[in-house]
C-alpha cells in the first residue's frame, strides 16, 4: 500500500498462497520479504513484486511466530509458537539472491 492507501501488489489470490495468521514480516536488504505464516506452518519468502520465491515448510517449521535475520552471518532465526511446540527456535542458513 502506498502513502495514499492504494494497493501496489497482492499475494494470496492463487490456490495454496493464502496466508493464515501471518504473524511477523521482515525485509532483507535485497528486497525479499519474509513472512511467518503461523497456521500454515511455513515461512514465505516473496520478491518485492509479491512473487513467491521460496517456502520453508511444515517439515521444518511449526507455528512460526517471530523472525530474526542476521544478514552478516547469513542466518534466519524462527521462533515457534511457544505453547504449541516443544522446540521453540530453529536456525537456518539464509542467503537470498537479489530480487
Amino acid at each position: 500500500v502506498d502513502q495514499h492507501g492504494q494497493v501496489l501488489r497482492q499475494y494470496g489470490k492463487q490456490p495454496g498462497e493464502k496466508l493464515s495468521w501471518p504473524y511477523h514480516i521482515i525485509q532483507h536488504s535485497t528486497g525479499v520479504l519474509l513472512i511467518a505464516d503461523c497456521r500454515n506452518h511455513r515461512v514465505v519468502l516473496l520478491s518485492d513484486e509479491a512473487r513467491l520465491l521460496q517456502s520453508i515448510s511444515a517439515d521444518h517449521v511449526r507455528y512460526p511466530w517471530t523472525l530474526h535475520l542476521d544478514e552478516q552471518a547469513g542466518l534466519l532465526c524462527v521462533t515457534e509458537g511457544g505453547i504449541f511446540t516443544s522446540d521453540p527456535m530453529k536456525v537456518f542458513q539464509f542467503h537470498p539472491h537479489p530480487v
